[in-house]
C-alpha cells in the first residue's frame, strides 16, 4: 500500500475558482471550514496549507481568510492576525457592532460622543444623559406624590401636567401637611 503525503491528498482535493482561492472540496464541517485527517487527527485544510508553505502559526494568532471564504486554502489569501482582528474583519455581530458609525437615534459615534463602558462596549453620550435625565426626572415626580405612590408611568396626571408641573403640585401639598407626601 502507497501512503500519500499529506500536501498530494490536499492538492488532489482542491478546486480553483475565479478569485483564485482554493476550494476544499472534501469533508467540510459544520462551520464551512474543510477537514484533513492527518495521523488519525483532524486538522483544518487552510491551517494545514498556511503551515506548510508559510510556516508555523505564532503563538496567540488565528488564521484569517482574506478571501473571506472558509473553504479556501490558498495560502496567498490567508493571514496570522489576532482573534480580535479576525473577528473585526468579519461579518459577525461583533465586527457590524464596530463598523457602526451612529448609534440607533442617528448620534455620531465619534471622540466626543462615544463612552466607552468597562466591559468593553460603547454608548452614545447623548443618549445615555437623556436617559439619565429620564430616570432622574421620575425619581423627583415619584418623591413629590410619595412614598406609597410611586409614579413614573405616562399615563400618570403629573407627566400629562408635564414634569415641573407634577414636582410642583407635589411640594404645594407637603407645604399643606397632607400625609404621605414628601416634599
Amino acid at each position: 500500500m502507497r501512503i500519500i503525503p499529506v500536501i498530494e491528498r490536499l492538492l488532489k482535493k482542491i478546486e480553483i475558482d475565479q478569485k483564485g482561492c482554493w476550494i476544499w472540496t472534501g469533508k467540510r464541517r459544520g462551520s464551512g471550514y474543510g477537514g484533513i485527517k492527518i495521523n488519525g487527527k483532524d486538522i483544518y485544510t487552510h491551517r494545514f496549507s498556511y503551515e506548510f508553505y508559510r510556516g508555523l502559526i505564532p503563538e496567540g494568532l488565528t488564521i484569517d481568510h482574506l478571501c473571506r471564504t472558509r473553504a479556501c486554502a490558498n495560502p496567498d489569501h490567508l493571514e496570522a492576525v489576532p482573534n480580535r482582528v479576525n473577528l473585526l474583519r468579519g461579518e459577525g455581530f461583533v465586527a457590524q457592532e464596530a463598523r457602526q458609525t451612529k448609534c440607533k437615534h442617528g448620534h455620531p459615534f465619534d471622540l466626543f460622543n462615544t463612552y466607552f463602558r468597562p466591559d468593553g462596549n460603547r454608548d452614545c453620550h447623548i443618549c445615555r444623559h437623556e436617559a439619565e435625565t429620564r430616570r432622574y426626572r421620575k425619581r423627583q415626580v415619584s418623591l413629590a406624590h410619595g412614598a406609597e405612590q410611586a409614579c413614573g408611568s405616562e399615563s400618570c396626571a403629573c407627566f400629562d401636567a408635564g414634569i415641573d408641573a407634577g414636582i410642583e403640585a407635589g411640594l404645594e401639598q407637603a407645604a399643606e401637611g397632607k400625609e404621605g407626601v414628601r416634599p
